[in-house]
C-alpha cells in the first residue's frame, strides 16, 4: 500500500475575508434591500393603522399603549429608511394595502389581531434574515427592532385578550 503524502491547501485561512459573504449564506444588499422596502412599507401602514385604532378608545391605558407601537412603527419606518439608503437602495415611498385590509374591518378586536399578525409577519422576516446578515452593525440594528416588534406584539396580544373579556362580560 503506498504512503499518503501530505498536501499543502489550497485555499489557507488568510483569504477568507476576500470571500464574497454571499457565499457563505450571507444575504445580498439587493435581497435586503427589496425584503426592508417591503417591510417599510407594511410599518407605514400599521402605524397610519395604529393611529386610527387608537382613536376609537378612551381609555388613557389602552391608547397610551397604541401611541407607544405606533410611534415604534413610525420610528421603524425611519430606521429602515436609514437602512437601505446605507445599502443604496432608494427606500420605498409606498403604503401597503394593509392599512386598508386593517381599516377596513368593523370590530376593533379584528383590526388589532390583524395588526398583530402584520407584527407576526415581521419578526418572522426578521427571524429568517437576521443568520444570513454579515454585518455586525446592521444585525445589532435589526435585532434590537425585532426585540422591539416582539414587545409591542406581546402587548397588543394582552390588550386583544383584555378586549375579549370585555367583550365576554357585556355579554
Amino acid at each position: 500500500m503506498p504512503e499518503l503524502q501530505p498536501t499543502a491547501c489550497a485555499s489557507p485561512p488568510c483569504y477568507a475575508g476576500e470571500v464574497d459573504p454571499a457565499y457563505n449564506g450571507a444575504v445580498s444588499d439587493a435581497e435586503l434591500a427589496e425584503l426592508l422596502n417591503a417591510m417599510l412599507e407594511v410599518g407605514r401602514a400599521s402605524a397610519k393603522a395604529l393611529t386610527a385604532v387608537g382613536a376609537e378608545f378612551d381609555q388613557t391605558e389602552v391608547t397610551d399603549l397604541l401611541t407607544s407601537v405606533q410611534r415604534n412603527q413610525a420610528r421603524f419606518c425611519g430606521v429602515l429608511t436609514r437602512v437601505l439608503v446605507q445599502l443604496g437602495a432608494s427606500p420605498s415611498n409606498a403604503t401597503s394595502t394593509f392599512h386598508d385590509e386593517v381599516v377596513g374591518l368593523g370590530e376593533v378586536a379584528e383590526r388589532l389581531a390583524l395588526l398583530n399578525s402584520g407584527m407576526a409577519w415581521v419578526i418572522g422576516q426578521f427571524d429568517a434574515t437576521l443568520p444570513k446578515i454579515a454585518d455586525d452593525q446592521l444585525h445589532g440594528v435589526l435585532s434590537e427592532w425585532r426585540e422591539i416588534h416582539r414587545n409591542d406584539l406581546k402587548d397588543c396580544s394582552e390588550l386583544l385578550d383584555w378586549l375579549a373579556r370585555q367583550k365576554a362580560e357585556r355579554s
